[in-house]
């Protein structure tokens, strides 16, 4: 049934955790809780801890660093990171997986029509831009949108747990691409992961709830640091003017 997705899963069975899947409809948000478990977690921390400096001095209240930059046309192709890119295609194979078992309904909704493609193998999985945010314990991140359109965004947490909002309108909530309204509030625990809309679905991390991690990451963890977010999305595409495209032809 699940032709994209079975072998990866199989694969990494020894990885996934319990996978609640949580929806936000209204954003067409999927909240994978427990994901991965210890060992996945600790297998993401590994990969990028190398890259992750002390945030103390950091303004933002975080570092950030690269794991992969979008791809362009008339540019040369970007170097991946294959391991990453491989755990991307997981955590959207979860996801769709998620969405079809919960029948639901995707039929005006982008980011629940992008899973249930990947699911029935209509629409492989593209690597695109990824990178991670290591946030202090005092780290927040302002309200926004990451651009005019639709991106599909993937976000992988490790370490303390933060308070997540979704759909307060930002200073540009004119604009026609922006989904806001009803604010709607969620816990992203270490091992969760987080799909959704991230261009047009204004989102931001409010708070990190301190000392609430696993019990292993305070030994493993970069100095002055309490959580890790790694966001994984794919490659970029006209999805938001094809739908309008698409809607005017009706």
């Amino acid at each position: 049934m699940h032709k994209q997705g079975t072998g990866i899963v199989a694969e990494c069975s020894d990885i996934i955790g319990e996978c609640n899947a949580k929806l936000i409809p209204a954003y067409g948000v999927i909240h994978l809780q427990n994901a991965l478990n210890d060992e996945g977690q600790q297998r993401i921390w590994n990969m990028f801890k190398s890259r992750i400096k002390d945030p103390s001095s950091k303004a933002t209240t975080f570092h950030c660093f690269d794991i992969a930059a979008k791809d362009h046309k008339g540019r040369k192709p970007v170097k991946r990171v294959a391991l990453a890119d491989y755990y991307a295609k997981l955590l959207f194979t979860l996801s769709a997986d998620a969405i079809v078992k919960l029948n639901v309904d995707a039929s005006n909704e982008p980011s629940y029509q992008r899973l249930e493609n990947l699911a029935n193998g209509s629409k492989p999985f593209q690597a695109g831009q990824m990178f991670g945010n290591y946030y202090r314990s005092d780290g927040t991140l302002l309200n926004h949108t990451d651009g005019d359109g639709i991106l599909f965004t993937m976000t992988f947490a490790v370490g303390d747990d933060c308070e997540f909002h979704i759909g307060k309108a930002t200073n540009r909530s004119k604009r026609l691409s922006e989904r806001s309204g009803k604010v709607e509030k969620l816990i992203m625990k270490s091992g969760d992961a987080v799909f959704f809309d991230g261009g047009s679905t204004p989102h931001q991390v409010v708070r990190i709830i301190k000392d609430t991690g696993p019990s292993w990451w305070n030994d493993v963890k970069v100095e002055n640091g309490s959580r890790l977010v790694v966001v994984f999305r794919e490659q970029e595409g006209c999805f938001y003017s094809n739908k309008i495209k698409r809607e005017q032809k009706k």
